[in-house]
């Protein structure tokens, strides 16, 4: 992990203050059957006024740092909902800069979440990409939930892909522990990690 990630993940942990809404970290781990894989590891925080802001590391392309900035927009009530428009930066293996937003539905005990971003590189504008992860599920119990994941790419110059997973997931106070199972056409593959969150 390189160690411009370890100040921001530091930094982040000094601004716990009142005037913070919440804020999480989380570990992904992308584990391959040919043995390969990959850690995603995930900082981010919103202050009472809304504004989010969040650092990634290996999930838009390997060794590239991702930052984004946005505003986070939301109701709650019967039908609660939260979208987050979001402007980035990216550096390392893929320098260049992302639009994205984060929607996310819930209506008793079903959730939808989405996350589509499109990444434009400074120097060769072929590598530009767009991607959604997406995923729908419902929670039985306090503890248990299950759904549906779909992940979506499109490059310059070739057709759209989409890769569809199964989702089952444990939440404990303030942990969530997913685990996907991706049927990808080269190789079967799972997600899976700890999420931990803290709203003020």
């Amino acid at each position: 992990m390189p160690k411009l990630l370890l100040t921001l993940i530091s930094s982040f942990y000094l601004l716990q203050c009142p005037a913070q809404k919440n804020y999480g970290v989380s570990q992904d781990y992308y584990i391959y059957q040919n043995n390969n894989s990959s850690i995603v590891p995930l900082i981010y925080y919103e202050t009472k006024n809304s504004w989010y802001a969040a650092a990634r590391y290996n999930y838009e392309a390997s060794e590239a740092l991702s930052l984004q900035f946005g505003k986070n927009f939301s109701k709650q009530g019967k039908l609660c909902y939260s979208i987050t428009p979001l402007a980035g930066i990216l550096t390392g293996n893929y320098k260049g800069f992302s639009m994205a937003a984060q929607a996310e539905i819930e209506v008793g005990k079903f959730n939808f979440f989405t996350e589509p971003e499109y990444c434009f590189q400074f120097k060769n504008q072929t590598e530009n990409f767009f991607y959604n992860w997406a995923e729908i599920s419902i929670q039985p119990s306090k503890t248990f939930y299950t759904g549906l994941a779909l992940q979506t790419m499109s490059r310059s110059n070739i057709s759209l892909t989409n890769e569809l997973g199964l989702l089952f997931g444990v939440s404990l106070k303030n942990f969530e522990i997913p685990l996907y199972f991706f049927r990808a056409p080269s190789t079967n593959y799972f997600v899976t990690g700890i999420h931990w969150r803290l709203e003020k």
